[in-house]
């Protein structure tokens, strides 16, 4: 047993919650495009590891797996789905994972081009002038592009029915509870506009309290080996000095005992000072 006491129990249930997660990707990885519902957006606070959780369960997976940031353009998403689907031999499942998903999903016209995509025409349109653009992309994307357009059409068609979309995000799906609260009527639209993707996928949400957040990274940090080179010793005091320390954290993340882990590496008899300098 690593910790005592209410510690303990902390940590327990940070990687109770953390192990349905682990659960999820093993049977993301089993889905296929002609399931009714084959698309998973995945919400829980950031700094927990999930996008990498999730890939990791997929590199065994039968589909064709690809990992998009979701920080690139309407316009560049589409260009890869192209891409992917001129590419990869049409009997495989392609699986996209769309990390911080919540920056495609920023604007109305954005969601409704998912929307499209998840279910009705399965298929994502873009509808403008490509000529100017894609002259100076490289020769296989243009080739790629140019197997998706039709010559009474502008722009370019992308066919998604074998395409499964997995979204993780810091940011949570409205429900339905929400539309009774009073908000502007531009957010209420937002939010009904964000409610017809929650209908078009499996949401799985990580609703953690403060020490169950703790408890997964703990979890994560130890059962992952995260800080394999420095002393386990050490590792369990980084994670009770940030149990301790708690509220008082400018950050809460896997990657804060990793930066702690370090400095004991380049400081190893004053990195206690380090932590509380610059940590809380």
């Amino acid at each position: 047993m690593k910790f005592t006491g209410q510690q303990q129990v902390d940590y327990q249930a940070g990687s109770k919650r953390r192990a349905r997660l682990k659960f999820m990707g093993q049977t993301i990885k089993n889905v296929d495009a002609t399931d009714t519902y084959p698309h998973y957006y995945i919400y829980s606070k950031p700094g927990l590891g999930k996008t990498h959780t999730i890939t990791e369960a997929l590199n065994d997976s039968k589909h064709y797996v690809y990992h998009m940031s979701a920080a690139e353009s309407m316009f560049i998403f589409g260009i890869h789905l192209a891409v992917l689907n001129y590419n990869v031999p049409k009997s495989q499942t392609i699986m996209v994972v769309l990390d911080d998903a919540e920056n495609l999903l920023g604007t109305t016209e954005n969601i409704n081009i998912f929307k499209n995509m998840l279910d009705g025409s399965r298929s994502y349109k873009y509808s403008k002038k490509l000529d100017s653009i894609l002259s100076s992309m490289p020769d296989e994307i243009q080739e790629a592009v140019s197997a998706h357009t039709k010559s009474n059409e502008i722009g370019f068609t992308v066919p998604t029915s074998r395409f499964c979309f997995v979204f993780t995000s810091n940011i949570k799906l409205p429900e339905y509870a929400d539309l009774n609260r009073r908000m502007s009527a531009a957010k209420t639209t937002r939010t009904m506009h964000l409610l017809a993707i929650r209908d078009r996928v499996r949401p799985v949400e990580f609703d953690l309290n403060e020490m169950e957040i703790w408890g997964w990274i703990a979890d994560t940090v130890l059962t992952e080996k995260v800080c394999s080179e420095t002393p386990e010793e050490v590792v369990l005091e980084a994670l009770n000095f940030t149990y301790e320390n708690w509220d008082s954290l400018k950050t809460k993340s896997i990657r804060l005992i990793q930066q702690m882990c370090d400095e004991y590496k380049q400081h190893p008899d004053n990195y206690k000072t380090i932590w509380e300098m610059d940590y809380i």
